[in-house]
């Protein structure tokens, strides 16, 4: 399973997945892609199909 978590933080975006999946000890297979809404937008206006493919097809977890 992938998922796109779009957040705010300072660190690489390595080391912000590493730390979510510490935290939260998947028991299944996970890629955590970490990005702050700032990387989302500017992969999403060149058009960057990976990313848009995830934000119009992908489903929402938890929004706040």
């Amino acid at each position: 399973m992938d998922m796109l978590i779009i957040m705010p933080f300072e660190e690489r975006s390595a080391h912000k997945s590493a730390e979510i999946a510490t935290v939260t000890h998947p028991h299944f297979a996970v890629d955590l892609l970490v990005r702050t809404p700032e990387q989302v937008k500017a992969r999403l206006d060149p058009g960057d199909f990976f990313i848009r493919e995830i934000v119009e097809n992908g489903k929402v977890l938890y929004e706040t």
